[in-house]
């Protein structure tokens, strides 16, 4: 009996050591498990950022070292027949979704036009408050004929006078072309590049409080493309955080790459109506 009890007290104590030994074991076997998974993830991360880096890096070369090609008449003259050939090939669309594809790739076809084609032609053009040229480099340009000038020889139908004419909340909503305009009031720039995240990649006009312009967005940057009244005085390219031109109290976005009621206006040359400042 004594030794029957004697085996009862070892037994649990056998199998209490048991599960602290298998315990200890799987314990063990989680630990590595999870120094593993942390060591990939780790991983992970330091292969992604350089990827990631290496983007912008690769964007931002093309962007700050575009260089005119060839003659801006040509530039002109060519813009005009691929967005012919858009027309055509969006006129003789069967369906729906098929014009929809076409309206999203013309949107990105106008941005590499207008970023890398036409513009690099305007860089260092003066900047001075009349100006008013419609020829790169010859004369000077005021903000807003500047981009009234460079969506005109786009391929927009548009009065590029009386566009850079209104004030930067009409040629907001004249760009817009009855899509949404937004307004950005008293934010600080962190808050600003936090809308533009909730946004696509591409070409957006901004009116400010005394000055207008292009922001190009590219994954986590905005990009300033104007004609600049303060430092250089001339058209330019510059990070919009570190642009003093660009921080203003109220900003007007009007989406230009996939804003598709303006896109179709480009590729039916439909006119684009310019907005009164007493009309808003």
């Amino acid at each position: 009996m004594n030794r029957y009890f004697s085996m009862l007290l070892v037994i649990p104590g056998l199998l209490f050591c048991g599960c602290q030994a298998g315990t200890s074991g799987n314990s063990g076997d989680q630990i590595k498990t999870l120094h593993k998974q942390e060591k990939f993830k780790i991983a992970g991360r330091k292969k992604k950022e350089p990827e990631k880096d290496s983007l912008i890096s690769g964007f931002e070369s093309r962007l700050f070292n575009a260089w005119p090609q060839g003659i801006y008449d040509s530039v002109k003259v060519s813009a005009r027949f691929r967005k012919d050939s858009i027309r055509i090939a969006f006129q003789n669309a069967g369906t729906e979704l098929q014009k929809e594809q076409i309206v999203n790739e013309a949107g990105k076809l106008l941005t590499d036009l207008i970023v890398y084609e036409l513009i690099p032609f305007w860089y260092k053009t003066r900047w001075s408050f009349e100006g008013h040229t419609e020829v790169p480099r010859q004369g000077s340009v005021a903000c807003g004929y500047f981009v009234s000038t460079v969506l005109r020889d786009a391929g927009f139908n548009l009065n590029r006078f009386k566009l850079a004419q209104g004030s930067p909340s009409a040629e907001a909503y004249s760009i817009g072309v009855l899509d949404s305009v937004k307004l950005l009031e008293g934010l600080p720039y962190s808050k600003v590049l936090e809308y533009f995240l909730t946004r696509n990649d591409g070409l957006y006009f901004v009116g400010l409080d005394y000055h207008v312009g292009f922001i190009l967005k590219y994954s986590e940057r905005l990009y300033f493309i104007h004609s600049n009244y303060l430092d250089s005085k001339c058209v330019v390219v510059e990070p919009a955080k570190s642009s003093e031109a660009f921080f203003s109290y109220r900003i007007y976005i009007a989406d230009i790459t996939s804003n598709k009621n303006l896109i179709k206006s480009w590729i039916l040359d439909s006119k684009i109506e310019i907005v009164d400042e007493s009309d808003l």
